[in-house]
Order: structure tokens, then sequence, then C-alpha cells
């Protein structure tokens, strides 16, 4: 081998084990990236970081022994992982995209920002008491607020534009901290549903959580409740941290 091979064997050994870090590091981060992206696609870009692993893994080998078969079996490796990693990361693109608060009536609210509470079910009756305010509705069932013109996420398991899973009470968040700033109104509507798929502990935190980021926007949120559907107990805990909505 001469002195070029052997610097070139050199550079690609030491790309190669940079990749490998960058790869484990990225995956023990597995937790944290769940949060904002579901497993499926976490999959999808996993399998695609592994295929072009192998397609530079087999790069590497091609220096120490090739043959035609190889020379173009690491471009299909590398090809094949490179598509897979980039459909993924739309996918990561779609499922974190904030979606925008929208003013619905103009007026001058009364209701101050911070954290509410209400036993009102009618989105028309919410809105007549917000306006002015952007609003950004969180809903298990999105067609009144549509009709309303009320931008939303949709509290669902099938996949579709502007869904968030249930059970993904962290991307749930990060959508929302993106998108609420100061003047913007969240209404929460579907805390039933919520606690069915997470228990009442863990929405209890998500809720908490996101009262302060709220708070530290200078923003508002209302969460709908249907009291028969909550014990006492928990009507008590969610009254601690959550004021009744001035009617």
């Amino acid at each position: 081998m001469n002195g070029y091979h052997a610097i070139k064997l050199t550079a690609e050994m030491v790309a190669f084990v940079t990749l490998t870090v960058a790869f484990l590091v990225i995956y023990s981060l597995k937790d944290t990236i769940l949060a904002y992206v579901d497993k499926k696609t976490f999959r999808r870009a996993s399998l695609g970081a592994l295929i072009f692993w192998a397609g530079y893994l087999e790069n590497v080998l091609n220096d120490v022994y090739s043959t035609e078969f190889t020379k173009i079996f690491d471009d299909v490796l590398v090809a094949i992982g490179m598509a897979t990693i980039m459909v993924a990361s739309f996918q990561v693109r779609r499922q974190i995209r904030a979606v925008k608060p929208k003013m619905i009536m103009n007026g001058h609210s009364s209701i101050v920002p911070g954290a509410y509470v209400t036993y009102v079910t009618s989105p028309s009756k919410l809105l007549s008491l917000l306006g002015g305010r952007q609003i950004l509705a969180v809903t298990r069932y999105p067609k009144p607020y549509a009709a309303l013109g009320v931008p939303y996420i949709w509290i669902s398991n099938v996949p579709s534009k502007n869904a968030v899973r249930p059970t993904d009470l962290p991307l749930l968040t990060h959508k929302l901290v993106s998108s609420v700033d100061e003047n913007t109104f969240v209404i929460l509507d579907g805390l039933e549903y919520l606690i069915l798929n997470n228990g009442f502990d863990s929405v209890m935190k998500f809720l908490t959580s996101l009262k302060d980021y709220v708070s530290l926007k200078n923003a508002g949120i209302i969460v709908v409740v249907e009291p028969k559907t909550l014990t006492d107990k928990q009507l008590n805990l969610l009254l601690r941290e959550f004021s009744m909505l001035p009617s």
C-alpha cells in the first residue's frame, strides 16, 4: 500500500469512527427525540442511519479489498440510507411544525392572560369571551372549531395534518409552546380523552407544565372540563392550579 492509499484509508477510518460515535450519541438521546416524533418515524430514521453506516463501512473495506460488486454496493447502500433519512426528516418536520394561532373575533377581551378552567363546552360561547385574542384549540372534536375558523391541534391516533397522538404529551407541549405568544389563548377541549390515555397524574403534570410555559409568554389557557368525568379530589387538584373562567 503506497503513501497515498495509506493516508486515504486512515482518513476514511477516522471519518467512519466519527460517524459511528455521532450515531451512537444521537441514539442515546432516543427518549428525548421520541418526545417530539413518533416511534415509527424514529425507527425509519434509525434504519436509514444504519444503512448509511453500512454503506460507509463498505466504502472503508473497499480500500482494503475491492471488487467490481463492492465498488457499486457501497454507493447503493449510502444512497438508500440517505433517501430513507430524507423521508424521515420530512415526517419529522411535519410532526413538529407549529400551528399558528389566529384572531377570530375583533374587540377587547376582559379575560386577562392566565390559566383557567371552564364548564362551558360551546366553542362559539368561548370565542365570544376572547375578542381580540389569538386563539388556538386543542381538541378531540375539531369540526366545530374548524367551522368557526379556529386553528386547531387534533388529539387523535389517526395520522393526519395537525394531529397529535393522545399519549404524545411532550410533542403536544412542544407544539403549543412553539405556537403561543403574547395575546394568545389556548382552548384545551379534550381533557377526558387525555386522562383516558395517560391517567390523571400524567395529564396534571402536563397541564401544570403548560401553565408555566404559557405564563412565561404572558398568554392564556382555558381547560374545558366536564365535572362529572372527574372525582372530587381530581377536580379540587385542578382548581388549585387553574382559576374558574369569568363569564
